[in-house]
């Protein structure tokens, strides 16, 4: 499942850190969001044999706190920011490692959270390996070649 449906910061960051273009990943965000949404049965009937209900009040309330929550604080910080020309130049300088400690954060917590289960199936964590790397592996290729063919610039292609 975390190959269908990759998490959104992770995608910026490593595009970040790839030096590709952050602003276009981030416009095509949403339709990526739209789409993980609507595939998700299709997965969970594919790779899990069964399929789930989702209730229209917790998907609200999911895009509530997933988009429009981080959407109105950006907003707000950008207000507030502007107003002081100096903390902002400040804290643009100094803001740069946040994204990738954050995201180190956030997989030790994943990985603490479900340590056990890890230990418990270690044999099938390489049983895994092969398909995640052929996954990216794959998916490089295929990306390359396809902005490749539409003469994409180096950036645009990451």
């Amino acid at each position: 499942m975390l190959m269908v449906t990759p998490c959104t910061d992770w995608y910026l960051i490593f595009t970040g850190i790839a030096k590709g273009n952050v602003a276009l990943s981030a416009a095509i965000l949403p339709l990526n969001l739209v789409l993980q949404i609507v595939l998700l049965p299709i997965y969970l009937l594919i790779f899990g044999g069964t399929t789930g209900v989702i209730h229209l009040s917790d998907l609200i309330e999911s895009v509530l706190i997933v988009l429009f929550i981080p959407l109105g604080l950006a907003f707000l910080t950008k207000l507030l920011v502007k107003r002081n020309q100096q903390f902002e130049e400040k804290l643009y300088s100094n803001i740069g490692a946040l994204p990738i400690i954050f995201l180190s954060l956030a997989i030790v917590a994943m990985f603490a959270a479900q340590g056990q289960i890890l230990i418990d199936n270690l044999a099938l964590l390489w049983i895994i390996t092969v398909p995640i790397l052929l996954f990216f592996i794959i998916n490089l290729f295929i990306s390359q070649k396809v902005g490749g063919l539409m003469k994409f610039n180096y950036q645009d292609k990451f």
